[in-house]
């Protein structure tokens, strides 16, 4: 019966036993090999602090790496004379991990650490005088082999008692022998910090971020977010979602936080451009999970205007799923994020006065148009990167138009007349490279806002609108 102890689910990186290790090697006056006792007693410290299973303790209790240890077990293969046998480095983390194995391997894995194979949590002792911890050889302050406990022991309910020596005594001494060993000690101790500190410089120095790939990240989402309304959906939908899997893969990379951050909003403004595309598609559960995912990338980013757009996305999906009370909640919430620069507060508020509108909520509508023209006026910089995510002055004119026609008396139905003509002039001034995309707005606008006489009759606003 095997009894390999299972590690827990957060155990400590191996650096952590290294320094009980130098530790360990510093109280023992700095050896070449531990003594066995100590080493026991390591074993036993590295198991408590660490929650590793005791193989994979005895291994870094000894200080050896995967590669050498499997090297060392196929020697002794040899010595043995046992024919076929195999040992990768991915074994010996199974076996590490609580996997299974032949005797014959568990007789080569106790003769590398010359102990038995309860000592290495394979097998059980159920001997009446045994708690199951006798493999642990504990040090008296002297440096003598002694077992049980004293009263510099530590108790974890989670493991064996160990004795902590304080570092005190460590690094101080009474003799002039002692104070010699002690700087020995000290400095050993040094050259491991400055090495662990070398080692995470190392790591956090890499980055997988080159020169121009924000850059290039950002010039594709502009060339998407401008053609988005020339092409078909589907197109356009498949080369948003290659991009924004590009941003995802980046992110599960290293890079230093600023550029984490633009990532992040860089993925964040894709999964917005997918919220709209899946809306268009019809889509609207879709929809929403691609919104939710751009707040939260916009969360991560510490950015107002992709976090205001979101939550403008989320309103109009609620808005045309008839969820009007979400609707206005959501439009609200996008109101607290001032943008850095962009119309996405202008949407929100215009999606504000819609819901309004259709709610026939005279005062709350004015109220929200009159937080349009305020954002309006706050727009100090062109949205990036435009195209879709966008809000100009046409949809904005035709947003107001639409609240006023819900509200179906006379005046505000001559009103929606006057603002679908305003929203029609707006679109004619769209420059040449989207006059096509204007002469598709004019006509649903058109649609979407009769004549006065005509509305009477109809009483059917946002028939075919712009939504």
């Amino acid at each position: 019966m095997q009894a390999q102890t299972l590690p827990r689910s957060d155990p400590h990186p191996s650096r952590c036993a290294e320094r009980q290790r130098v530790a360990m090697l510093v109280t023992a006056g700095n050896p070449d090999e531990l003594p066995q006792e100590w080493l026991g007693r390591l074993v036993g410290e590295i198991s408590v602090c660490c929650g590793h299973t005791l193989l994979k303790c005895h291994r870094l209790a000894r200080g050896w790496d995967v590669t050498t240890t499997v090297e060392m077990i196929l020697t002794l293969a040899v010595e043995a004379k046992i024919k076929g046998f195999a040992c990768a480095p991915r074994s010996l983390l199974d076996w590490e991990a609580g996997a299974g194995m032949r005797a014959q391997t568990m007789d080569l894995l106790c003769r590398l650490y010359r102990t038995g194979p309860v000592q290495l949590g394979l097998a059980h002792d159920y001997s009446p005088a045994s708690s199951g911890r006798g493999f642990l050889v504990e040090a008296s302050r002297s440096g003598n082999a002694s077992i049980g406990s004293s009263d510099s022991q530590r108790h974890d309910d989670d493991g064996p008692p160990v004795q902590m020596l304080p570092i005190q005594e460590v690094v101080a001494g009474d003799r002039a022998a002692d104070r010699v060993l002690a700087g020995r000690r000290v400095e050993r101790m040094v050259e491991v910090a400055a090495r662990e500190s070398a080692d995470f410089a190392r790591i956090a120095g890499q980055t997988n971020i080159g020169p121009y790939t924000i850059e290039q990240l950002h010039a594709d989402i502009a060339r998407l977010a401008l053609s988005y309304p020339h092409r078909p959906v589907g197109p356009s939908f498949v080369e948003t979602v290659e991009l924004r899997n590009r941003a995802f893969e980046l992110l599960e990379g290293r890079q230093y936080p600023e550029q984490s951050r633009e990532l992040h909003m860089i993925a964040g403004t894709l999964c917005g451009m997918l919220a709209n595309a899946s809306f268009d598609l019809g889509y609207m559960d879709a929809s929403t999970t691609q919104a939710r995912t751009a707040f939260l990338c916009g969360e991560l980013a510490g950015h107002n205007g992709l976090r205001c757009w979101a939550r403008g996305m989320q309103s109009l999906i609620a808005y045309w799923t008839g969820r009007l009370s979400d609707a206005v909640a959501l439009a609200r919430s996008g109101w607290e994020f001032q943008p850095e620069r962009g119309t996405a507060r202008v949407r929100v508020a215009s999606l504000e006065a819609r819901v309004h509108g259709r709610r026939k909520d005279h005062s709350a509508m004015v109220d929200a148009l009159g937080r349009v023209d305020e954002a309006r006026r706050q727009v100090t910089a062109d949205d990036e990167p435009g195209g879709m995510l966008a809000f100009p002055p046409a949809k904005q004119v035709f947003y107001t138009g639409t609240a006023y026609l819900w509200l179906g008396t006379d005046e505000w139905l001559q009103r929606a007349e006057n603002a679908a003509s305003d929203a029609i002039g707006l679109y004619e001034d769209v420059p040449p490279p989207r006059s096509d995309v204007s002469g598709n707005c004019r006509s649903r606008v058109s649609t979407s806002l009769p004549p006065v006489s005509d509305v009477r009759i109809l009483k059917a606003p946002e028939t075919n609108c712009v939504r």
